[in-house]
């Protein structure tokens, strides 16, 4: 966009475009109607959100990243996380089904020639189509270099044995970007990756996995066992799959980082909505009148945590802003972000999306109801809104890993959920 390169040009710069305005609009309005109304019962059964995932690719709210030559509407990083943060401000489950075909088709945008990305790309704008990004095996997750999947060349095609765990969507998905060593003595530089169908001979589903959050998302196990595929299928050379991986995850950290901002925003505006309706278990004045849940949430919210929510989306926007101007990010201007106007002096932001202002919402709905002061049964949050605590602090988890610290305090109202 011409607005964006002058931004650039002019200094990093966080004023949107009337587009982007308006693209956030249209994510935030299809969350509220589409995705909240079914996110509780979806969640609670596992439901894979096929119809919701349906009408976010009729509006344009999938795919955002195909370029246009092959039907997508090839917006920039930013663009995507307008659209993250929306999306998972309903539900992050549904909002990463919804996402994560950006991180299925990354590789195939990255290194895929021509006749690969009109056979991939090309459909994925045409209907909703899922794909997925099968790198974590059972003994490799960061460590990428540790996968044990293999693919042997036999004259024209790879025969792919090995297995793939927490892959998203991978139950639903029509094909996969499967990482395998056709070197297994090189280690990270004997990685390469291929564009398998699932419906493949030898690819086994063999597990959907139940977990604690984002439980509207299919996460799969599967079994690759002699599967044959072309070498037409291979993206780039033998050995460049890691490479390809790493390029891959660069581009999709900014709207994970900003769905869980999502996640804390929606956090926030539940435990403040609570505080201004809920009276203490004493009867005596109103939650939000006691002193240390004003401390933190101010006059509906507005003292601490609204500043850490834009200091986080601040913090994730400069990623996509400076990806999308072809330069990298400023870990200067990340890492000294303050708010002047609540006093803050220059500090390093929350590394990732939960940060304060879930921790101190989740914290408010939870403090009143713990097994060492247990309030009566009619002093319980509602159920739905406990269901709701239970999805955003289960998001925030899934977003930072070693966040369990909250575990304690929020322990009694998951309980209830």
């Amino acid at each position: 966009m011409a607005t964006l390169e002058h931004a650039v040009t002019e200094g990093v710069s966080f004023a949107l475009t009337d587009e982007q305005r308006a693209l956030r609009e249209l994510a935030h309005e299809f969350a509220e109607k589409e995705i909240r109304p079914k996110a509780a019962d979806y969640d609670e059964h596992q439901t894979h959100p096929a119809d919701v995932i349906a009408k976010a690719h009729e509006v344009g709210l999938m795919n955002l990243h195909v370029p246009a030559e092959y039907g997508g509407p090839e917006l920039g990083l930013l663009d995507g996380a307008l659209v993250s943060e929306e999306l998972n401000w309903g539900c992050s489950g549904m909002g990463t089904a919804i996402a994560v075909n950006g991180l299925g088709a990354g590789p195939v945008i990255i290194a895929g020639t021509e006749e690969q990305k009109r056979t991939w790309l090309a459909p994925l704008a045409e209907a909703p189509i899922l794909c997925s990004f099968g790198l974590t095996e059972p003994d490799a997750g960061s460590d990428v270099a540790r996968i044990k999947s293999t693919a042997v060349r036999k004259g024209g095609e790879y025969v792919l044995n090995g297995s793939k765990t927490f892959i998203t969507n991978a139950g639903h998905a029509a094909w996969t970007v499967i990482f395998a060593k056709t070197d297994p003595a090189e280690g990270h530089r004997g990685i390469s990756a291929f564009v398998v169908p699932m419906d493949t001979p030898g690819v086994t589903i063999e597990k959907h996995l139940d977990k604690m959050g984002q439980r509207s998302t299919d996460t799969s196990a599967f079994a690759l066992t002699d599967v044959v595929v072309p070498a037409a299928n291979r993206l780039g050379e033998e050995g460049d799959g890691f490479k390809i991986a790493m390029q891959t995850l660069d581009g999709t950290r900014p709207g994970t980082a900003i769905g869980a901002v999502g996640v804390a925003r929606a956090a926030f505006e539940y435990a403040s909505d609570y505080a201004k309706g809920r009276v203490t278990p004493q009867g005596h004045a109103l939650l939000l009148d006691g002193e240390a849940v004003r401390r933190r949430h101010g006059d509906g919210g507005d003292h601490r945590c609204r500043p850490d929510l834009r200091r986080l989306r601040l913090h994730q926007g400069v990623p996509g802003r400076e990806a999308d101007a072809g330069r990298q990010a400023l870990p200067d201007l990340r890492g000294h972000l303050a708010d002047p106007a609540a006093g803050d002096r220059p500090r390093r932001p929350a590394p990732t999306g939960l940060g304060a202002p879930s921790s101190n919402t989740c914290r408010l709905l939870a403090r009143y109801h713990a097994a060492r002061c247990p309030a009566p049964p009619a002093a319980k949050p509602p159920p739905a809104l406990l269901g709701r605590l239970r999805r955003a602090y289960a998001g925030c988890v899934l977003s930072r890993p070693n966040s369990f610290g909250y575990w304690g305090s929020l322990r009694p109202c998951i309980a209830w959920c």
